[in-house]
C-alpha cells in the first residue's frame, strides 16, 4: 500500500484514511500528515545589468540557478516576460530557456544580449519552477548603441556635401583638368555622432592600383562628438597618368557603416597649341645638292598662364631635319620649329615627331612626304642637240623646244639658263626665252623654250648647254650648236716697245699675226706711216689662211739721239675686214759701254728670280728714274726714286717661259743726260718637277690622282702626256697606269688631269709624268711615288657571294679570275672555314685572258655565317671575296618501313654518310619505345666528302596493332642531326609451331611480354593430354617468360600423333591499360608424339 502526496498549498496538511475489510470486519484508520515548504531553488542574483552593446554585436552575462534540494526540478522561463516591445531575439538564454536543474547543483545560464536598436532595454525574466507557486524573477537592463557617423566631402568651391553609405551606392569624387605634375586634393570629414569612440580605416582593392591617388591618414580613432579630416590627393606624375583615371577606395567604420568611393581623375595637358599635328609635304623630289629645300614651320604657342618647358625628342635623320631649341616657352609666347624634308629615295616617308612638355606630356606631330624622281624631259628627244647652223654676221635664227614635266610633283620658280662664262661672246649673241621664272605642272606640264641666235661678229663653232635651273641645281636639258663664220685676225699685242737703242744700232722684235677665223685674207702694212720714223716691218704684205699664224718682224734702227720715237697705230690692212694696228715706240741714246753684265740662272717657269742692282745718287737733287728694259722674260719696277746723296737697290726679275739662254739690256736714263747700261743674260734651265709626292694606295683599289696643269701662255696649249718608270722594287709588272694621251689647257688657266693607278700586289713604284707641248717642246712634269699596301683586315672585297644549301648538301660556285698580264699567272685559294671545300691544285690562267675557279660549300651544321675566301697569286697578289654562308636544316634521310606481328621483331639498317674529319661518336635516339637502337655508333675519320658510310641497326618490336611513326635522330657535336623517319606496322600474331613433345616429356616455349607494363597472362591448352605448369603468370614489362608444356601420351590404339594448341591471352580482368593486350591471342601449335 502506498500514498502519494501532491500538495496544492504551503503549510501542514492532514488527511484521514480508513482501511476496511468488510468480510473480516476489519477496519484500520490512517492519519496522514504532511508539511509543505517552498523548495530551496533560487538565482544567485535578482538583477543583471549588461554593458552597452554595439548594434549587431552581443554581450554576455552569467546567471546561476541554485538547487539546494535533494531532488531535481524542472525550470522554464516564461516568454511573456519580455516587455517594452522587445522580442526574444534581443535576449537569448543558453543552453535553453527550459530544462532540469539537478539536485544540489549550481546551473549556470548564459544571458546573451544582442541589441538591434539604438536605445535602452529593460526585461523582467520570470522562471517557473515545478512544484512551486511563486515565480523566480530577475530584472535585466541593457543598452544598444550604434557608431553614429557622418562623412562629408568638400567640393573644389569649398562647399560640403554628405557621402552615402555603401548600402545606398557609390560616391564619385571628381578631380577635373589636373595638369600632369600638379596636385589636386579634396577633404573628407568623418564625424562621430554617437556616444562612444570608434575606429576607422581606408583601404583599396589593390594598394598599388590607388596611384596616382593617395589618402592620409589611412586609419585612426575618433572620440565621441569629434571629427577627423582626411585628405585625398590626386597627383599625376607619369605619362601613364593621362586622360581619365579611375580608382576605388573604401572607408570602413569599425562596427559601423561602410562607404564606397570612386575616385575619378581627369588629367589635362598644358594649354600648348601646335599650329598643326600633321603635315604632308606631298610629292617632293629626291634631294640632290642645290635643290630648293622643302621647309615647313611648326608654331608652338603657350596659351597657359604659366611657363612651360618643351623638348623635341626626335633625332634628325638624313631625310628629315629640324631646327628647334629646347627651352622655356614663356606664358602667351610662341616659338617655332622648322622642319626640312630631304627625300633620299623614291618612297613614302612618315615620321612621328615627339615633343615632351615639362618632361611628362607627349605631343606627337606626324610629318609625311613622298620622294619622287625629278624628271623633266624634252617632248622631242631629237632636240637633245639643237643645231642652229652656220650663220653670217647680221643674220638670225629661232628654234623652239618643248619641256615636259614627267614627275609626280609640281616644279615652280625655275629658270631656263645658258651655261656659259660671263666673258663668253656666245652669251651676247644667243638669247634663251623665257627669262623669267617658269612653272611646270605635275604629270605632263609643258613649257616652250625659244632659242634665238643673232651673231653680230665671227663666232667659232660652239656647243653650249641649256640648263633648267631649279634652286642651285642645274639640270642639263639640251645643247645648242652653231657658229658664225667670219674674219678673226689679230696681233698678239697692240704695242711694241723697243726701249733704249744706241745710235746706229738696231733691235728686232717680233709679233704674231693670227687668223682664228674661218676665212683667209691678204694683208698689207701701211708703209706710209713709217716714212719719218726709224722702223721697218717684214713682210710688208702677204696672205694668211684660216688657223694660220704669221711672224711679223719689226726693226728699230735710230739714226739720231731722241728720247721718244714712236709710230702710233701702225695699220695692217686686211682684205674684207677691219685693219689691225700696233703702236711702235723706242728711244735713241748714245751708246755707252755696259757697266757690267748681270747673269741670272733659274729653272724655266719656276718661281721668278730677282737680282739686286745698286744705284747711287751723288747729287743734291731727287732722282726719279724710268728704267728701260729690253729682252723677253726680264722685268722690273717702272720707276725708281732715289733720295739725294743716297743709294737704292733695283730688283730685276727674270721669269723665263722657254728653256735656253736669253739676253737683254737694262738702261737707266739719268737726269743729267747720261745713262747706266747693263747687259743682262738669263739662263733658263730644265723645268723643275711641278710636284713630288708619295701616295699609299691599297692593292686592288682603283686610285685617281688629280694633277693640276697650268698654261703659262696667252694662247691655248696642247700637251702630250707620257710617263716613265724611274724606280720600282719588283722586276715584274704588277701595276697599270691609265690616262688620256692629250690635254688641252686654255690660255692663262689651270686644268686637272686624271691619272689612274691600279696595283695588283704590294710594290713601290716611282714614275715621272711628262706633259709636253710638241710645238714649243716645252714641258712640265711630276715625280710621283706609289706605294701599294695590303691591309688584310680592311682589304677591299672583290665581290660578295651568297651561298645557300641544306646541311650535308653540296653547292658549287665559280669565280671568274682575270689575268691582265702578258704572262701566265697562277692562283691558289684559301679559306679558313671548314665547310668550304677548295681544289688542292692551283689554277693557271694564260696571258691576257680569263679563267674560273670552282669551289664547293657543304655545311655540316645549320646556321648563317660569314667568312673570307682569299685567292692568292704570286704575280697579282691577294683577292678577297666575302662569303655569306646560309646552311638550312638538313633534309630527312630515307624513310625505313617496318612490318612485324606482335611478339616478333624486324631489323633494318639505317645508313648515313659521316663527314667528320676525326673519329666521332654519334648518339642515337628514337622517340618511340617500339623501336630499339644502340645508344652510340662510332665512325672513323672521313678522308673525303663521300667515303665514310656508317650503318645503324634499328629493331622494330611492335606493342600495338596498326601504324606507328617515330623518328631516329643521330647526333654529334660536330654536325647537325641525321633524322630517319620510321614507320612500323604492327600485325596480329602469327601461329607458331608445331612444337613436338614426346609422351611423358615436356618442352619449353619462350614468351615475351611486349607491352610497356607488367601484365598477367593466361596459358590454356585445348587438349587435356597436354598440361602447363601454371595456368597464369605475371610477366614484367618487356621481359621473357619460359612456359613448360608436358604431354601425357596418346590413349589411342594406334598411338597416333596428338595435335593441340597452346593459347596465351591477357584477360581484361587483369586491368591492362593497353587495348591491344586484351584482344590479342598468341597461338602455339603442339604435337604430341607417342613412341
Amino acid at each position: 500500500m502506498s500514498f502519494d502526496f501532491f500538495p496544492r498549498s504551503f503549510g501542514i496538511i492532514e488527511s484521514a484514511y480508513r482501511f476496511e475489510i468488510p468480510a473480516h470486519s476489519l477496519s484500520v484508520p490512517f492519519l496522514l500528515v504532511g508539511q509543505v515548504n517552498e523548495p530551496q531553488i533560487l538565482f544567485d542574483r535578482t538583477f543583471v545589468s549588461f554593458h552597452p552593446a554595439l548594434i549587431g554585436h552581443h554581450v554576455e552575462e552569467t546567471l546561476t540557478l541554485i538547487n539546494k534540494e535533494n531532488r531535481s526540478f524542472h525550470y522554464q522561463f516564461l516568454e511573456r516576460c519580455f516587455i517594452n516591445g522587445t522580442t526574444n531575439t534581443d535576449l537569448i538564454i543558453e543552453p535553453a530557456p527550459s530544462g532540469v536543474v539537478p539536485p544540489n547543483t549550481r546551473l549556470p545560464l548564459h544571458l546573451i544580449f544582442r541589441p538591434k536598436q539604438n536605445r535602452a532595454y529593460t526585461y523582467v525574466l520570470q522562471c517557473r519552477i515545478d512544484e512551486t507557486i511563486e515565480l523566480l524573477n530577475v530584472n535585466v537592463k541593457g543598452e544598444g548603441f550604434a557608431n553614429l557617423s557622418s562623412v562629408h566631402c568638400e567640393t573644389i568651391e569649398g562647399n560640403r556635401y554628405e557621402l552615402t553609405s555603401s548600402q545606398t551606392g557609390t560616391n564619385e569624387i571628381h578631380f577635373d583638368d589636373v595638369l600632369i605634375g600638379n596636385i589636386a586634393s579634396r577633404q573628407i570629414q568623418i564625424s562621430n555622432d554617437g556616444k562612444y569612440a570608434f575606429d576607422f580605416n581606408w583601404f583599396s582593392d589593390n594598394e598599388q592600383e590607388l596611384t596616382p591617388f593617395s589618402m592620409a591618414p589611412m586609419k585612426g580613432t575618433i572620440s565621441n562628438s569629434q571629427k577627423q579630416t582626411c585628405l585625398i590627393t590626386f597627383e599625376p606624375r607619369t605619362r601613364e597618368h593621362r586622360a581619365l583615371i579611375q580608382r576605388s577606395l573604401h572607408l570602413n567604420i569599425v562596427n559601423g557603416l561602410k562607404y564606397d568611393l570612386s575616385l575619378i581623375g581627369k588629367t589635362t595637358t598644358p594649354n600648348i597649341e601646335f599650329s598643326f599635328l600633321s603635315f604632308n609635304f606631298g610629292p617632293c623630289f629626291v634631294y640632290r645638292a642645290g635643290m630648293p629645300e622643302n621647309i615647313c614651320e611648326l608654331l608652338i604657342q603657350n596659351k597657359d598662364s604659366k611657363d612651360h618647358t618643351i623638348e623635341c625628342l626626335y633625332q634628325s635623320t638624313a631625310q628629315l631635319m629640324f631646327d628647334f631649341k629646347t627651352g622655356l616657352i614663356p606664358s602667351k609666347q610662341t616659338t617655332a620649329c622648322r622642319f626640312t624634308f630631304y627625300p633620299r629615295e623614291q618612297k613614302i616617308y612618315r615620321e612621328t615627331i615627339q615633343f615632351e612638355i615639362d618632361g611628362l606630356t607627349i605631343v606627337n606631330v606626324i610629318i609625311e612626304g613622298e620622294g619622287v624622281d625629278f624628271r623633266v624631259e624634252l617632248a622631242e628627244p631629237k632636240h637633245k642637240i639643237l643645231n642652229l647652223g652656220a650663220l653670217q654676221a647680221g643674220k638670225n635664227v629661232t628654234r623652239e623646244v618643248c619641256l615636259v614635266n614627267r614627275s609626280r610633283a609640281h616644279i615652280t620658280n625655275c629658270y631656263v639658263v645658258l651655261n656659259s662664262s660671263e666673258t663668253s661672246t656666245v652669251r651676247e649673241n644667243l638669247t634663251v626665252l623665257p627669262t623669267n621664272t617658269i612653272a611646270l605642272k605635275a604629270r605632263g606640264g609643258t613649257q616652250t623654250v625659244t632659242v634665238k641666235f643673232s651673231p653680230r661678229s665671227r663666232l667659232a663653232p660652239f656647243v653650249e648647254q641649256i640648263f633648267l635651273k631649279y634652286g642651285d641645281l642645274d639640270v642639263p636639258m639640251f645643247a645648242v650648236r652653231g657658229c658664225c663664220q667670219g674674219y678673226d685676225i689679230s696681233l698678239d699685242s697692240d704695242t711694241l716697245p723697243f726701249g733704249a737703242v744706241g745710235k746706229d744700232c738696231s733691235l728686232t722684235r717680233k709679233l704674231i699675226l693670227s687668223n682664228r677665223g674661218d676665212i683667209g685674207a691678204s694683208f698689207a702694212w701701211n708703209l706710209a706711216q713709217l716714212r719719218d720714223v726709224p722702223f721697218r716691218v717684214s713682210p710688208t704684205n702677204g696672205y694668211i689662211a684660216p688657223g694660220q699664224e704669221a711672224t711679223i718682224e719689226f726693226v728699230f734702227q735710230p739714226r739720231a739721239i731722241r728720247h721718244d720715237i714712236r709710230c702710233d697705230r701702225l695699220e695692217c690692212r686686211l682684205e674684207g675686214t677691219q685693219p689691225v694696228t700696233v703702236t711702235l715706240s723706242g728711244s735713241c741714246v748714245e751708246v755707252a759701254p755696259a757697266r757690267e753684265t748681270i747673269v741670272i740662272s733659274t729653272a724655266v717657269r719656276s718661281k721668278e728670280l730677282s737680282k739686286s742692282i745698286l744705284l747711287k745718287n751723288n747729287t743734291n737733287t731727287l732722282w726719279t728714274l724710268t728704267p728701260i728694259i729690253s729682252g723677253e722674260y726680264f722685268s722690273g719696277p717702272e720707276t725708281v726714286i732715289i733720295e739725294l746723296n743716297s743709294t737704292k737697290n733695283y730688283e730685276l726679275t727674270y721669269l723665263p717661259l722657254t728653256e735656253g739662254k736669253h739676253t737683254g739690256t737694262l738702261f737707266f736714263p739719268l737726269p743729267d743726260g747720261n745713262g747706266l747700261l747693263y747687259n743682262v743674260i738669263g739662263n733658263a734651265e730644265a723645268p723643275r718637277a711641278s710636284g713630288k709626292f708619295t701616295r699609299e694606295v691599297p692593292c686592288k683599289t682603283p686610285f685617281v690622282e688629280l694633277l693640276p696643269i697650268e698654261n703659262w701662255l696667252k694662247k691655248p696649249q696642247r700637251f702630250r702626256v707620257t710617263h716613265e718608270i724611274t724606280k720600282q722594287d719588283r722586276p715584274e709588272v704588277t701595276t697599270t697606269i691609265k690616262y688620256l694621251e692629250f690635254i688641252d689647257v686654255a690660255p692663262k688657266s689651270k686644268r686637272d688631269f686624271k691619272l689612274q693607278f691600279y696595283s695588283y700586289k704590294e710594290c713601290v713604284q716611282q714614275i715621272k709624268v711628262i706633259f709636253k707641248n710638241e710645238q714649243t717642246q716645252e714641258y712640265v712634269w711630276y715625280d710621283i711615288t706609289f706605294k701599294s699596301i695590303v691591309d688584310k683586315r680592311n682589304a677591299p672585297t672583290i665581290a660578295n657571294i651568297d651561298l645557300t644549301t641544306h646541311v650535308r648538301q653540296q653547292t658549287s660556285h665559280d669565280i671568274i679570275l682575270e689575268n691582265p698580264l702578258p704572262n701566265k699567272v697562277t692562283f691558289q685559294g684559301q679559306c679558313s672555314h671548314s665547310d668550304i671545300l677548295l681544289p688542292p691544285e692551283q689554277v693557271s690562267i694564260p696571258a691576257n685572258s680569263q679563267g674560273s675557279f670552282n669551289f664547293t660549300y657543304m655545311p655540316l651544321k645549320a646556321g648563317k655565317v660569314e667568312t673570307r675566301l682569299e685567292m692568292n697569286s704570286v704575280e697579282l697578289g691577294l683577292y678577297t671575296y666575302m662569303l655569306t654562308l646560309n646552311a638550312l636544316p638538313a633534309r630527312s634521310e630515307r624513310t625505313l618501313y617496318f612490318k612485324a606481328p606482335l611478339g616478333n621483331s624486324q631489323v633494318l639498317t639505317a645508313k648515313f654518310t659521316s663527314y667528320a674529319r676525326t673519329k666521332t661518336d654519334y648518339v642515337c635516339k628514337i622517340d618511340h619505345p617500339d623501336f630499339i637502337v644502340d645508344r652510340t655508333v662510332t665512325a672513323a675519320p672521313s678522308s673525303s666528302p663521300s667515303t665514310m658510310e656508317v650503318s645503324v641497326d634499328v629493331t622494330y618490336e611492335p606493342s600495338q596493332l596498326g601504324d606507328v611513326r617515330a623518328t631516329l635522330t643521330i647526333s654529334s657535336p660536330s654536325s647537325s642531326d641525321y633524322t630517319f623517319p620510321l614507320v612500323g606496322l604492327g600485325e596480329l600474331p602469327k601461329p607458331q609451331g608445331p612444337f613436338s613433345i614426346k609422351a611423358g616429356n615436356n618442352t619449353t616455349i619462350t614468351f615475351k611480354n611486349i607491352f610497356a607494363q607488367a601484365l598477367t597472362y593466361a596459358f590454356n591448352v585445348d587438349n587435356p593430354l597436354f598440361h602447363v605448369t601454371k595456368s597464369q603468370e605475371l610477366i614484367q614489362a618487356r621481359k621473357s617468360h619460359r612456359i613448360v608444356v608436358s604431354f601425357d601420351g596418346s590413349d589411342t590404339v594406334n598411338k597416333a600423333d596428338v595435335m593441340a594448341k597452346l593459347i596465351i591471352s591477357c584477360p581484361k580482368t587483369t586491368g591492362a591499360t593497353n587495348s591491344s593486350s586484351s584482344s590479342v591471342q598468341w597461338i602455339y601449335y603442339l604435337k604430341g608424339v607417342t613412341p
